[in-house]
């Protein structure tokens, strides 16, 4: 028995001497960078190439995305005042220039409407088209139709002109008076041809004679008409019209207060070529 304990006891010593010899060298050195590690991959996937896939010239294009936005779209102008030195006038200025509000001496103007009276005059206003070409570029946006809107008060004295003319392409809606003394006041820079070739139609006139109040007063409350229309121009001219002009000038003769009047133009989205 005792010989068992002493073999025992010995087997301890030795154990114990080796564990002792085993942390002689200190702390444990640290792992190599480029040894390898149980978690890593021994098959590391290859580096990703970022750049642009190349394309095959013999697949076709990708269609393009087509515009996002609406297709339609109104474009309203609100009239300018102007001057009469920078438009060619329908009449010499004997027939007095009048801007959009002014009125005429109210004693001679119908008792009715002694704030909306003009007689003898030529109303002239226009309409800048900066905001048009600005906010619908011609490259994205194509006219598709131009109104005008206005209200009209006038005296329906005998003889008068009644005219509603645009001076950009010297051209009217309306009738001539009878009375001839008033050709001596025509511009001959607007009427440089005959009465024909600037009056193109008489709407303007039959628009005022179905709206009678009284024998002598004529009242037109926001009438709508297609500015193509009432000049007899094509859907092309009038695009030119107020894309290449920066400003479209009116006036309304000779006894006629104008009120309000408005441009409205339509307009849709080019589609894109193919």
């Amino acid at each position: 028995m005792k010989n068992l304990i002493s073999v025992a006891l010995l087997m301890a010593i030795i154990a114990l001497s080796n564990l002792s010899s085993c942390n002689k060298g200190g702390d444990i050195p640290p792992i190599p960078d480029d040894a390898i590690r149980n978690t890593d991959d021994l098959k590391p996937e290859p580096d990703r190439d970022t750049g642009p896939v190349p394309t095959d010239p013999s697949q076709p294009e990708p269609p393009s995305t087509p515009p996002t936005g609406p297709t339609q779209a109104v474009q309203r102008i609100s009239p300018s005042d102007v001057n009469p030195d920078d438009v060619i006038l329908v009449y010499r200025k004997m027939i007095d220039p009048m801007q959009l509000g002014q009125i005429s001496d109210s004693r001679k103007c119908h008792p009715a409407l002694p704030s909306k009276c003009i007689w003898n005059s030529q109303v002239i206003f226009g309409y800048q088209t900066d905001d048009l070409n600005k906010n619908y570029p011609k490259e994205l946006w194509e006219i598709t139709h131009i109104e005008f809107t206005s209200s009209f008060y006038s005296l329906a004295i005998k003889k008068r002109d009644e005219l509603l003319c645009m001076h950009n392409i010297k051209m009217c809606s309306g009738e001539l008076g009878k009375d001839d003394d008033k050709f001596i006041v025509k511009n001959p820079k607007f009427w440089n041809g005959d009465n024909d070739d600037h009056i193109v139609d008489n709407q303007f006139t039959n628009l005022l004679r179905a709206h009678q109040i009284e024998d002598d007063l004529w009242i037109v409350k926001d009438h709508t008409f297609d500015l193509g229309k009432l000049f007899r121009l094509d859907i092309y001219a009038l695009r030119r019209l107020f894309r290449k002009n920066d400003f479209i000038s009116f006036s309304v003769s000779d006894d006629t207060f104008v009120e309000d009047p408005e441009i409205k133009v339509y307009l849709q989205r080019r589609k894109p070529r193919s």
